[in-house]
């Protein structure tokens, strides 16, 4: 029997990339230079190379930065087009360029919205600096539904423009310290759908090493991890594809691996044998690894997929 996530599984593992603004960018200046000198083709190579069948990219992460044109967001904001928003639209490129080679692509979103920016979180319902007097516990406050329907209304723009050429969104922040619940995600799931039926989502809760399902409703488990301790055994688990999302970058400051990073956390020989007991047991995984401005991965992450995926050259 047919399974929404069975393209997914076929593609066996992928690669994940954080590409956002809010470590390096200050003005939309800034932002639409870093934005225009990606290099799709150079990515599509990248990702040929070592083998990996789809690509996760970042939309946005907490700031004000947005990976692509959007009206609505501009409207609710206040903002003119490309002083927030991309006057380039990256993911459409990313999308035509990787399809040419049978490359997926997936997007990553947040259910926090532009929270760390004064002007954006503020418009769309959601500022950290007002969340720290209500709840500095958490450092947020409870989302309401009026934010949610701010933050789906740009999703789904985004979700409509792209259509079928997005497979599948991983959604971050979707605590339930921050008041989220079902009814509240199904709007996430929803917009989703009005752009691609059959795209697949998951909805992340925190990292629950690596083997829960969050939230019901979600077609592939998040698996937020930031080391190798949990093989997924199986397809499935609590109605969900098993997927682990895991860093393969290393932090030499603290010796552990750790996101948007350089280098490996472990040998590729481990990484192959973790790989391919995954791959016997039919489930996904998607490795986090470093990006630079133009699209360029790290030489050594990319050796240390490349060995994963197909061994010493002979």
């Amino acid at each position: 029997m047919a399974h929404i996530t069975d393209r997914f599984c076929k593609s066996q593992w992928g690669v994940f990339t954080h590409y956002l603004g809010i470590k390096d960018c200050t003005t939309a200046e800034e932002w639409n230079a870093k934005v225009n000198s990606f290099d799709v083709k150079k990515l599509a190579e990248q990702l040929k190379y070592v083998g990996a069948r789809y690509y996760f990219i970042t939309i946005m992460q907490g700031g004000r930065w947005m990976l692509g044109p959007n009206d609505t967001y501009n409207k609710i904001t206040g903002f003119k087009p490309g002083e927030a928003c991309s006057e380039r639209d990256l993911v459409a490129e990313i999308i035509e360029e990787l399809d040419k080679h049978g490359i997926d692509t997936y997007l990553y979103y947040t259910g926090d919205g532009p929270h760390l920016d004064e002007v954006a979180g503020r418009a769309m319902g959601m500022y950290e600096g007002d969340m720290l007097k209500e709840n500095p516990m958490y450092n947020m406050h409870p989302v309401t539904e009026e934010f949610v329907k701010n933050w789906t209304a740009v999703l789904e723009e985004y979700a409509v423009r792209y259509g079928e050429g997005v497979k599948g969104w991983w959604f971050d922040g979707m605590y339930d310290v921050l008041g989220y619940h079902q009814e509240l995600i199904d709007y996430y799931k929803r917009a989703v759908k009005k752009g691609n039926p059959n795209a697949i989502c998951a909805f992340n809760n925190g990292v629950k090493g690596g083997n829960e399902m969050n939230w019901g409703h979600g077609d592939f488990i998040t698996g937020e991890a930031v080391s190798y301790e949990y093989i997924p055994t199986g397809r499935f688990r609590i109605g969900g594809q098993q997927h682990l999302l895991v860093t393969l970058g290393f932090n030499p400051e603290t010796g552990k691996g750790d996101w948007w990073r350089k280098g490996s956390m472990c040998s590729k020989e481990y990484l192959r044998a973790f790989m391919n007991r995954a791959k016997r047991d039919s489930s996904v995984i998607t490795y986090d690894i470093w990006i630079d401005n133009d699209g360029s991965f790290d030489p050594e992450q990319m050796e240390y997929l490349r060995y994963m995926e197909f061994g010493e050259e002979k």
